[in-house]
């Protein structure tokens, strides 16, 4: 057990230190790009990163499928095994680097009916063509530190990833300042992937040289892998359909230029949930440990400690971003970039919603829950086109982000949970759903309190920048205050109440 929490706090704190040097340099580089280039380019850099994720579906969700095949011989130090799933993956994403490519080459002939702006074709083929090898240029090595990640230690890549990050934004604000080139801008990301998976690479097959033995894997565990791989791969599909169309479908229904609007707004959410997303990426293997060895008893206490974090970070995060989004934008870049308090909404409420199925997730993949799941995003995905194109042409960008929220809704926000209680925990579902609906009361709780209060501060006579510092402390004050007084007497809070009171006292 302390081994698992170790491991977690160093993946937690190396990808804390990673997420934190990456926010500021992608917002400084963002508004070198915005004040130097055109907004149509800031729209097809955003389309073009969703159609590249699009093509990730031809993955297939084996690397989910083959790392949680690792946790077991892992975790009885069957070394052969895990050198024969290595091996296997370094086959299978050779293979899908190649589908990649020619898949993205067949779709350059459509491109002029996604991409909606006054420039060249052929400017905007050379555009996807260098998006398109660096999509590809990922898989060549991907394979290779899947060992790392099982192992509990993805703190090692996310340490050098670190000062990849720091050179590629160094690099391309020097590019955009100086060449105002966007050709060069791109070439510099292609360049960056391809010298980090390199020395992710060599990082693995140092630490784990046995993972890379020439073993093959026996019949019978590919077939049983294959399973695993079917039933990802339905699910993978409606995953990246559900969570990368928006933009294309914005682009097509609305102009390509709301496409870099909207990515100003994703940039800020999805930098937060990546902050987010840490503390699940760094604990999953030490849940897919825990499943593979420990009691009933333990794995429940756990996925309730892990729910009420959700309930508490994603909560103020969706009050705070609600409150403060517009003003943020306005402040960073001006006024003519902002979207109306609707379409904010449905930003919001779509990151709330992936975010309060962020412990299910870590719990789907690693306990094999993808088999009795794999149709619901695909369901999810179906619904989302549907609603998107119906509202889209109706209400514009709002109504294709509030159509996602509504299939995530209909779907796998209820079904993930409850076949997770059913066949995992085999318990009753409800009162996890009784308590992440009182969580949402206590959001809007806070919220009400909040928008009471800023019909003061909006009267001020302040400094924009003034009134923003303002909004920023008091939101972050009282969410947090109507949440202590909501959960302090808890099990869950009191059990991190200690946890913190420990390691004070130890330091």
């Amino acid at each position: 057990m302390e081994g698992r929490i170790k491991h977690s706090v160093y993946n937690i704190t190396f990808g804390v230190l990673e997420q934190v040097i990456t926010i500021v340099l992608t917002f400084a580089t963002r508004t070198v790009f915005i004040k130097i280039l055109d907004d149509s380019l800031l729209g097809v850099n955003g389309l073009f990163s969703n159609i590249l994720s699009l093509l990730s579906l031809a993955e297939l969700g084996f690397g989910t499928a083959i790392i949680y095949g690792m946790y077991k011989p892992i975790a009885e130090k069957d070394t052969k095994k895990v050198a024969a799933l290595m091996n296997y993956y370094k086959k299978v994403y050779h293979i899908l680097a190649l589908v990649i490519l020619l898949i993205g080459l067949a779709l350059v002939p459509f491109l002029k009916n996604i991409v909606d702006v006054d420039m060249p074709i052929h400017e905007f083929v050379i555009y996807y063509l260098i998006f398109l090898s660096d999509s590809v240029f990922s898989y060549i090595l991907a394979n290779r530190t899947a060992i790392i990640e099982a192992n509990q230690e993805y703190y090692l890549i996310k340490k050098y990833n670190t000062g990849f990050i720091i050179l590629k934004n160094i690099l391309q604000m020097l590019v955009l300042v100086i060449l105002k080139n966007f050709i060069v801008y791109l070439l510099i990301q292609v360049l960056i992937t391809f010298l980090a998976n390199v020395y992710g690479a060599i990082i693995a097959k140092k630490k784990y040289p046995e993972a890379f033995e020439k073993v093959e894997l026996e019949k019978e565990e590919k077939k049983s892998l294959i399973e695993n791989v079917k039933s990802m791969m339905v699910y993978k599909i409606g995953s990246v359909f559900m969570n990368h169309t928006d933009e294309i479908l914005i682009s097509m229904l609305t102009g390509t230029v709301n496409v870099g609007y909207y990515s100003n707004y994703n940039m800020i959410v999805y930098s937060i949930m990546r902050f987010t997303g840490i503390l699940f990426n760094a604990v999953k293997a030490s849940v897919g440990n825990l499943n593979a060895s420990d009691d009933k008893e333990k794995k429940i206490n756990i996925f309730n400690r892990l729910s009420f974090l959700v309930d508490w970070i994603y909560g103020f995060m969706a009050v705070a971003l609600f409150i403060l989004l517009n003003d943020f934008i306005i402040l960073w870049i001006g006024e003519a970039y902002i979207f109306q308090t609707l379409t904010v909404f449905a930003i919001v409420l779509n990151f709330y919603l992936k975010g309060f199925i962020s412990t299910i997730s870590v719990y789907r993949d690693t306990t094999g829950l993808f088999r009795q799941t794999k149709y619901v995003y695909f369901v999810a995905a179906v619904l989302n086109i549907l609603f998107s194109v119906i509202l889209g042409k109706l209400y514009g960008v709002f109504g294709i982000l509030i159509a996602t929220a509504m299939a995530m809704l209909l779907t796998n926000v209820w079904f993930e949970p409850y076949m997770l209680f059913k066949q995992y925990f085999q318990m009753d579902v409800k009162p996890y759903f009784i308590a992440r609906i009182k969580n949402v009361l206590i959001m809007v709780i806070a919220s009400s309190v909040l928008w009471i209060l800023f019909q003061s501060i909006e009267l001020l006579q302040f400094h924009t920048m003034v009134i923003f510092l303002i909004k920023l402390c008091v939101t972050v004050i009282v969410p947090n205050v109507v949440f202590l007084m909501a959960y302090f007497r808890k099990e869950e809070f009191r059990y991190y109440s200690n946890l913190v009171k420990n390691l004070i006292k130890k330091n």
